[in-house]
């Protein structure tokens, strides 16, 4: 992919003077999502390993890019030393030689060596990235303890926009083999639970259960600690 197809300038820097406009990190997030990639850039669950290329910084690279972690500057903790040098890109894609940093998480204090003007040839390059990315490629995702569709849901608790934390879902979920399951759900599982039952998709959706004791009762419950979405989902770039 050429250079001039996704940026303005043409001259490469690693400098990130240009701020991103809000289409970038929300690109950026489907690949991560993809990949296994919390917004902070390190691998969402414990002990998933990615390739990185002997590249001793990066969370997961290939030929095509790389993601990796925030790290502090040593322009931060270092600013009377002539030699300091900016941590590296937390992500880069090597074609274009597109660099973008973001201050400790996606969406925040996003900026680039190059400006990008461009919604759609973004999104082209972020899709050459996920074609890049093997189709076996494992996320490190725990295997969710059933399969299962939601029969029944009452929202016991709704939170603000700004405070979706205090989302409380109760569901009853009739796994494969016909069990039924009454489940509880909180904050962000709730929402995103939510967004599965308004889509009416009819895949079937992985839902990982623990019990965990709940302060007030002190007895255990089952309770939905993630969800595991569809690929009908995941994706924006659907026609």
């Amino acid at each position: 992919m050429k250079k001039d197809n996704i940026m303005i300038s043409s001259r490469t820097r690693d400098t990130h003077e240009h701020d991103c406009p809000e289409f970038v990190p929300a690109l950026l997030e489907v690949l991560f999502d993809r990949i296994g990639i919390s917004s902070h850039g390190y691998a969402r669950y414990e002990d998933a390993q990615f390739p990185t290329d002997g590249d001793e910084h990066a969370t997961y690279r290939n030929s095509t890019f790389v993601i990796r972690p925030f790290m502090e500057s040593w322009f931060d903790d270092q600013p009377e030393d002539d030699t300091r040098v900016p941590h590296p890109a937390n992500f880069e894609h090597f074609a274009t030689g597109l660099k973008i940093q973001f201050y400790k998480r996606l969406y925040k204090s996003v900026r680039s060596n190059f400006k990008i003007d461009s919604a759609k040839r973004f999104h082209a390059m972020i899709s050459e990235c996920l074609s890049s990315i093997p189709e076996d490629h494992k996320t490190g995702a725990p295997a969710p303890d059933f399969v299962g569709r939601v029969q029944h849901h009452e929202l016991a608790r709704q939170g603000s926009p700004q405070r979706p934390n205090h989302n409380t879902l109760r569901v009853t979920v009739v796994d494969s083999a016909g069990r039924q399951h009454d489940l509880i759900s909180f904050g962000q599982v709730a929402e995103q639970l939510l967004e599965v039952i308004e889509s009416k998709t009819t895949d079937p959706v992985g839902f990982r259960v623990r019990q965990v004791a709940q302060r007030h009762h002190r007895h255990r419950r089952p309770v939905i600690d993630n969800v595991i979405l569809p690929d009908s989902l995941k994706s924006p770039f659907e026609d």
